[in-house]
């Protein structure tokens, strides 16, 4: 788990999530969703083409976040192989941004 912009997990099934908490003591909610569409909220899962990307079963995780002229831009580390150490990156300018990915290999 971790925290900067959102606070990032690993779920049951593997995933890892982010969700943009208001962090006002007792009364800490989800964000609403950008666009501010009723029930929805400002939340991601790592994907890409369209398929969730699966973290090493209670992988370490760290995420960095970068504010640049009002916008975020996200990097979150996590291993998927065991060998490896996955970058993910996203700038967080909308809802839905790309994730893009680079590997960084883990000497053994």
């Amino acid at each position: 788990m971790g925290f900067t912009n959102y606070l990032v997990c690993q779920l049951q099934d593997y995933t890892i999530h982010g969700y943009n908490l208001t962090w006002q003591a007792e009364n800490t909610t989800f964000a609403p969703a950008f666009g501010g569409e009723s029930g929805q909220y400002d939340e991601f899962t790592i994907a890409t083409g369209g398929q969730n990307v699966l973290g090493l079963p209670g992988t370490h995780l760290s995420n960095t976040a970068l504010s640049q002229s009002g916008n975020a831009y996200l990097t979150i580390f996590f291993q998927t192989e065991g060998s490896d150490i996955s970058i993910y990156n996203r700038a967080d300018t909308s809802a839905g941004g790309i994730w893009t990915s680079t590997t960084a290999p883990v000497d053994q």
